[in-house]
């Protein structure tokens, strides 16, 4: 085990541009993850733009790669998005909170794909969510999420085939 040395600096790679809504500032980040594929790129989920934007680390701006057109309930919108994480493929998971889903963005699309909850509907059902944050995937790569206001962790299988017409299942239980 390894202890951190408390008087390191730290070093900023994104950002640091006052508070707004141009490629180089943010506006209340949330969420960030970090390419697993390609370690040099963070996602930052920037919540108050309604964007979800990537960086070179070390870049001097960012690019939107989903929402950013204000926020709305639209496929091509986001309402205050937590987190974001992205499978093998690149397609991109992001918590839309305030829209009560979990949307799937493609790399380059234009519009998400409603993965999981009701378009800006909240509730307690199986197949619905009340201001989801936290997503994950296991090592089979089923969608964890913490669908908060509900107080449970919800479990999605997500279909692979190109031809399904569910994108994912539901299981509610507690990890």
């Amino acid at each position: 085990m390894k202890q951190l040395n408390s008087s390191s600096n730290g070093v900023v790679i994104a950002g640091n541009n006052g508070n707004g809504n141009a490629a180089n500032q943010f506006n209340g980040p949330m969420g960030i993850y970090l390419d697993v594929n390609n370690r040099s790129i963070i996602y930052v989920v920037d919540s108050s733009n309604h964007r979800v934007q990537r960086w070179i680390i070390g870049g001097t701006s960012g690019t939107t790669v989903a929402g950013g057109n204000s926020n709305g309930s639209a496929l091509n919108q986001l309402n205050n998005p937590r987190s974001v994480i992205s499978d093998s493929n690149g397609n991109l998971y992001i918590s839309d909170t305030n829209n009560h889903r979990i949307v799937m963005w493609a790399s380059g699309a234009t519009v998400g794909i409603l993965i999981a909850g009701t378009s800006g509907v909240s509730g307690s059902t199986a197949t619905t969510l009340n201001y989801p944050n936290g997503i994950t995937f296991d090592a089979t790569k089923n969608l964890y999420v913490a669908d908060s206001n509900n107080f449970r962790i919800q479990k999605y299988v997500i279909c692979t085939s190109t031809t399904a017409t569910t994108i994912a299942t539901t299981t509610t239980g507690y990890v």
